[in-house]
């Protein structure tokens, strides 16, 4: 009885709304924390909690530039299709894709026989290319992704600082768990031990870092 009431409260606990509270409640302590001195004055009573702010930022720019880069993708594919060329070959029945020069001589071979279909599928896969090139630098789609990579990484190194850095307070230790269930969960509806448990830990240390009961538990 007591497992099955246990696995009630767990699953009570979503991963969206419980995250969102758990930001919103950290921001505010970080803002609380961070004293009010000369700019050359750095301090914070728990290093933990300014990691986690400057990780935070990090994560969230990146997640924004995933969602433009994969809008653009999908606009750069609606105008110009992929830079990729449909190929027969004899012996198949169905056409294979090709990317790359190397495709055309793998299943072209390099044999004089195949010299002119090898030369009418670089020119075709040129032309794709460029149209896609073409795209790509009107859009932007490459320089989202590039800059979605960036603060992925940049996001990567502050959560490894951040797991480092012993936190000073519950809101520190708070700070990390978030991060954690952040980056681990594959999913909203992720049920597998031991996130549940996790969320339910996060829950509790929101509870004694003093957001309201009530707030949590109608997550």
């Amino acid at each position: 009885m007591a497992d099955s009431e246990n696995s009630r409260t767990l699953s009570s606990v979503t991963r969206r709304t419980l995250l969102a509270i758990a930001t919103s409640s950290l921001l505010a302590r970080v803002a609380e924390a961070t004293p009010v001195m000369p700019p050359e004055n750095t301090d914070v009573p728990d290093p933990a909690l300014s990691l986690w702010r400057d990780w935070t930022a990090a994560h969230q720019l990146a997640c924004e530039f995933g969602r433009q880069q994969q809008l653009l993708e999908r606009e750069l594919v609606s105008i110009a299709g992929f830079p990729t060329v449909k190929l027969r070959i004899p012996g198949r029945r169905e056409p294979v894709s090709i990317a790359t020069d190397a495709d055309i001589e793998r299943w072209l071979g390099t044999r004089a026989d195949t010299e002119m279909a090898r030369a009418k599928a670089r020119t075709a896969l040129a032309a794709k290319r460029l149209a896609w090139q073409a795209a790509d630098e009107r859009l932007g789609y490459s320089r989202a992704l590039q800059a979605e990579d960036a603060a992925a990484e940049e996001g990567e190194r502050l959560a490894e600082a951040l797991w480092e850095c012993p936190a000073r307070s519950i809101a520190g230790a708070t700070a990390k768990l978030h991060a954690t269930l952040v980056i681990g969960e594959t999913s909203d509806e992720c049920e597998e031990f031991p996130w549940p448990q996790l969320r339910s830990v996060l829950a509790d240390l929101l509870r004694v870092n003093g957001v309201p009961a009530a707030e949590i538990d109608a997550a």
